[in-house]
């Protein structure tokens, strides 16, 4: 099972580095794309009561077009004080008839190595944009789902506030 590296000081959000403007490139991009096309989901679900256990948070969504290709963004919304510099999820991909799925460990790496949040972080939270599948192609029309589950070596998470995925067209 994966490791999670804890950080020893919580440490506020500081000025962004490069590595976040990166992020928030994709963001900007993400966005301007899906006000040109519409997103196939843009969905927060939140995590009960800010302690990510056993929960699975799972995201439906429909593909009717399986020329285009998308980017999948999640956005991950934590204390800023959170005690980790990654976090780990279990993803599971369940694709429509011939009902496929496919499990693959996700990993979330939410500071530097000094602690300084990636992300934007404002009123005690920080949230962190993770591009995990860009210019994806899906092979089947129907429904789609994307099940995360915590997947750290701590049996609970405290911390994460919430979850949100994006699904847009991508730009290239």
């Amino acid at each position: 099972m994966p490791t999670t590296t804890k950080i020893t000081t919580p440490n506020r959000p500081t000025t962004r580095r490069a590595n976040s403007l990166a992020f928030f490139g994709l963001v900007l991009m993400s966005l301007f794309v899906a006000s040109c096309s519409g997103a196939l989901v843009d969905k927060t679900i939140a995590i009960e009561e800010k302690i990510w256990k056993d929960q699975a948070v799972t995201f439906d969504f429909e593909v009717t077009d399986t020329s285009r290709h998308y980017d999948l963004v999640l956005y991950l919304t934590h204390d800023d004080d959170f005690a980790y510099q990654n976090l780990y999820a279990r993803l599971t991909v369940n694709f429509p008839p011939p009902n496929e799925a496919r499990v693959n460990p996700l990993s979330m790496q939410l500071s530097d190595e000094q602690g300084n949040w990636y992300g934007q972080c404002s009123g005690g939270s920080c949230t962190i944009p993770l591009a995990f599948m860009t210019n994806t192609k899906f092979q089947y029309i129907g429904k789609h789902s994307l099940v995360f589950q915590q997947y750290s070596r701590a049996l609970q998470v405290e911390g994460v506030e919430k979850l949100r995925l994006q699904v847009v067209a991508s730009a290239q």
